[in-house]
């Protein structure tokens, strides 16, 4: 069957119609090269004046082959606070990416990037698009996608065992990037929450909904703690990473979508009603790519309520 996806706010419609699926890695998707042992190949944390902000070490706890990469918060020393202009030191989160980063100008976006991510606060869409188009343009360099179609998954293993479970919290992020010229634009997102899984491997799963043609993608993994003043945090192991894209152009895909109708929209009450072929798969996402409801085989006009 097909499968249709859209953004909850708007219900702008992503895709439809699937074909097979190719595969490709990201580099050093398995953690197996390091530089150091806190220096994974291809993948970037938050360097600053010769050190990382963060604690990102060799693990040898892997999934597969040798080593998985740990991901921790960890206490920005007072002298570094100083230096910095603030009034305490913080716990700055656990952070790794497979783009370069701008630090000076990701400082500027992570405290709204991980509301966003809390589901904290009041973001309209026009914010968080805002907020994501901020971060395409400090985060750069990312997995060249350009000879691919659109980014369907981002997949892998996880564990995550935090300390104090109520304060802190995981999360992975990917952007499909548009770039022409200077201009970068995100064109598809996806956003998981990282469950504690008492250190126990699981399951790695990012759903992303792409609406344009990318040049780049971008993943990202933060561990937050919402005690500011804690000094030790628990870790996110991560280990062989993959990507899934879709072997469908998007001309395509527009094609098909024409056929489709998502009405009240927007919508007020959280509820709404497709007029579709009988037996679709319905795929319903809200801003940050995050599934919400899924209806395999759908019976069009149907109320469908994800309040």
């Amino acid at each position: 069957m097909k499968k249709y996806a859209f953004l909850f706010l708007c219900f702008a419609l992503i895709f439809a119609g699937k074909n097979a699926k190719s595969q490709v890695n990201f580099v050093n998707a398995g953690f197996e090269q390091w530089a150091s042992s806190t220096s994974p190949q291809g993948w970037n944390s938050l360097g600053f004046m010769g050190m990382n902000l963060c604690d990102v070490q060799k693990s040898n706890s892997a999934y597969e082959g040798s080593f998985a990469l740990a991901l921790k918060a960890k206490q920005l020393p007072a002298y570094l606070a100083s230096m910095m202009g603030l009034e305490s030191s913080f716990a700055v989160p656990g952070f790794i990416t497979n783009a370069s980063v701008d630090f000076m100008e990701l400082m500027g976006v992570m405290g709204s990037l991980g509301e966003l991510l809390q589901g904290e606060g009041d973001v309209s869409e026009v914010d968080y698009m805002e907020l994501l188009n901020n971060l395409a343009n400090v985060l750069t360099d990312g997995l060249d996608v350009s000879s691919q179609h659109y980014v369907d998954e981002v997949k892998g293993k996880y564990a995550f065992k935090p300390l104090q479970d109520t304060s802190e919290m995981a999360f992975a992020l990917a952007l499909c990037v548009s770039t022409e010229g200077d201009s970068r634009t995100v064109v598809g997102v996806g956003a998981a929450p990282l469950a504690n899984t008492n250190g126990v491997y699981e399951d790695l799963d990012i759903d992303v909904f792409q609406f344009a043609d990318a040049n780049e993608l971008i993943v990202l993994f933060l561990t937050v703690s919402t005690d500011m003043e804690a000094s030790s945090f628990g870790s996110l192991l991560l280990d062989d990473l993959s990507i899934e894209f879709e072997e469908v152009a998007l001309e395509n895909v527009a094609n098909q979508s024409a056929k489709i109708v998502i009405y009240p929209n927007p919508t007020a009450d959280k509820s709404f009603r497709v007029d579709c072929p009988k037996g679709e798969k319905l795929v319903v996402s809200d801003m940050m790519g995050r599934k919400l409801m899924q209806i395999d085989s759908y019976e069009p006009n149907s109320l469908v309520n994800v309040a």
